[in-house]
């Protein structure tokens, strides 16, 4: 019984201590963090920015380098280890809005794997 009570007491003494020290109780997050979250978006939206600045479509490199075609893209936590969300290219040009394409969606997600990796894929 003694044992216990010291046990105990070592462990509220260390609690106290880290409480003191960080001025909050520490919180043990897995899955994917704000930072992560906003590294998968950058990602995502560099790969479909690269994509349509290489096209063979000169009007496609043309439309990116203007700015008058955008991509932004949003994820949403689904699990501790699971994103979903889309990608959104908004092409400015009427001829595009003309022919109903003025903007596209694109389904994404993301998962964590081992160590804190991500993968992330987007329908095509």
């Amino acid at each position: 019984m003694h044992k216990l009570v010291v046990t105990v007491l070592a462990v509220l003494t260390a609690a106290a201590v880290v409480f003191l020290v960080l001025g909050h109780v520490p919180t043990f997050q897995s899955g994917f963090t704000d930072a992560q979250i906003k590294a998968v978006e950058s990602a995502i939206k560099d790969y479909f920015v690269q994509h349509m600045q290489n096209s063979p479509s000169a009007v496609e490199r043309e439309q990116i380098a203007s700015g008058s075609t955008t991509v932004e893209v949003h994820m949403i936590k689904m699990s501790s280890k699971k994103l979903e969300g889309f990608a959104t290219i908004t092409l400015r040009d009427d001829e595009s809005k003309a022919v109903g394409m003025g903007e596209i969606r694109v389904p994404c997600e993301a998962t964590m794997g081992e160590n804190s990796e991500w993968l992330w894929k987007c329908q095509n």
